[in-house]
């Protein structure tokens, strides 16, 4: 009768563990499925479409589509990311084979600006001619052999402007990466939205994917949640990893011995 009621105990006990486990990763995954992106550090909202995955630096390993960017190591992207100031990474899930992707970065914005939307023409203009210049330079030190394609500015329906760098690069490999980066300022944040291509360049239709997700980008206020920090994704994977079937194992190891204690009595 003891032992019965112990296995009730030990199956009660197993399922709230596993119902709280699922609740955590539920909320992880909800959020990071939901195609909706919230960069807390830049102050960014960015909205997918269906048909892309975007990873984060609070990605997590069991995230199924990390194969796509061949990836392995969850944590060494997470370096990554911060070591090249990338807040997002987005793919197309409906192609065997990544033919494109789309990056939000950050770059060192001028002191004296902090949004370019309320700059005057004239300003911004200026402001034009010196990122130019600046790129140009950037690229002549670069050690891979890169190409300025064009220069040119977009204007969002909203509003929202940009300054456009349509550019071409050869790495030591041969390999030619087609970017166009769109460029801009807000609430004292400097936002590099990036699409590359290997190969083919960014046509029409790239264009229009990304012109499309830049109109719906929202700059505001982005309070920091725990669950979309490196800090929780590191929990996650250890739980996943080896936290939770340790937790298992001592509820089981628990259980017997209380049933022995019980039975011997």
């Amino acid at each position: 009768m003891h032992l019965k009621n112990f296995r009730k105990a030990f199956f009660a006990l197993s399922g709230a563990v596993a119902i709280s486990f699922l609740t955590l990763t539920g909320t992880f995954a909800a959020e990071d499925n939901s195609h909706v992106y919230k960069l807390a550090d830049i102050d960014t909202v960015v909205t997918l479409p269906e048909d892309m995955h975007g990873f984060t630096r609070s990605s997590s390993a069991n995230d199924p589509y990390l194969d796509l960017i061949q990836v392995e190591d969850v944590e060494a992207l997470t370096a990554q990311m911060l070591r090249t100031r990338t807040y997002l990474e987005a793919v197309p899930t409906n192609d065997d084979k990544v033919n494109y992707e789309i990056l939000v970065s950050e770059r060192t914005a001028p002191a004296n600006v902090t949004d370019m939307n309320t700059m005057s023409d004239s300003d911004l203009s200026d402001m034009f001619t010196q990122y130019q210049e600046q790129t140009k330079t950037t690229l002549e030190s670069s050690k891979e052999t890169q190409e300025v394609l064009d220069f040119s500015e977009y204007k969002t329906n909203a509003g929202d402007r940009f300054f456009v760098t349509d550019m071409k690069s050869t790495n030591d490999k041969g390999v030619t990466v087609y970017v166009k980066n769109y460029y801009t300022i807000r609430r004292s944040h400097a936002i590099l939205f990036s699409i590359q291509s290997n190969e083919k360049e960014i046509d029409e239709t790239l264009q229009t994917r990304m012109e499309g997700i830049l109109n719906n980008v929202r700059f505001e206020e982005v309070k920091e949640n725990l669950l979309n920090t490196p800090l929780f994704s590191t929990i996650i994977n250890v739980l996943i990893t080896g936290g939770l079937p340790v937790l298992i194992l001592v509820i089981i190891l628990f259980v017997l011995k209380k049933s022995t204690k019980r039975h011997k009595n």
